[in-house]
């Protein structure tokens, strides 16, 4: 995938469904851009030196974003707000990071060894990347940096959580009764 660079921050083109997605991109820190320029009322070109950073809202604890796209473009039908010739996704800026920045292709996670994966049928290698989640190294969901992102297995995303907030509450707990 191509680099863009504006003003010292690199972007990547965002990534849906293993599809880029013309006319935005994002950063390593998870700041989402379009690169809709507005010509007319009605008319937008797309140009890459042109940079307006998207609106974020949280979701369940998660930044997430609206992209917008051509419809049919993508093997899913998503939402078209009353368009026929646009349609939209709602996506959470870490899996945009992760999706852009380290596809997971190309950055397995520890669990999956290169040999394995390149014996494993296209149509398989395709489903892989759902059977991962996303962990956010140090549990903090709005920290969407590439570097506090990684791949893990549900089992070990679930270990990680625990080993976490228990630390903390027995950490809180102990807090509490030194104080009462």
């Amino acid at each position: 995938m191509e680099r863009i660079t504006t003003n010292e921050e690199q972007l990547k083109p965002i990534v849906i469904d293993n599809h880029i997605i013309e006319g935005y991109s994002i950063s390593s820190t998870g700041i989402p851009y379009s690169h809709y320029k507005r010509i007319t009322k009605t008319e937008f070109i797309i140009d890459y030196q042109y940079r307006k950073k998207l609106k974020t809202r949280i979701i369940s604890g998660y930044l997430s974003v609206d992209i917008g796209f051509i419809a049919g473009k993508l093997d899913y039908k998503y939402r078209n707000l009353g368009s026929k010739t646009r349609q939209h996704k709602t996506c959470r800026i870490h899996q945009l990071v992760m999706d852009a920045w380290r596809p997971f292709s190309q950055c397995l996670p520890k669990s999956i060894s290169r040999s394995d994966y390149n014996k494993t049928p296209e149509s398989i290698q395709k489903l892989l990347p759902r059977l991962f989640f996303i962990n956010h190294k140090d549990h903090n969901k709005l920290n969407n940096n590439i570097d506090n992102l990684e791949r893990v297995t549900p089992r070990e995303n679930t270990r990680k959580a625990k080993k976490y907030y228990n630390g903390n509450f027995a950490n809180n707990k102990i807090n509490r009764n030194i104080n009462a």
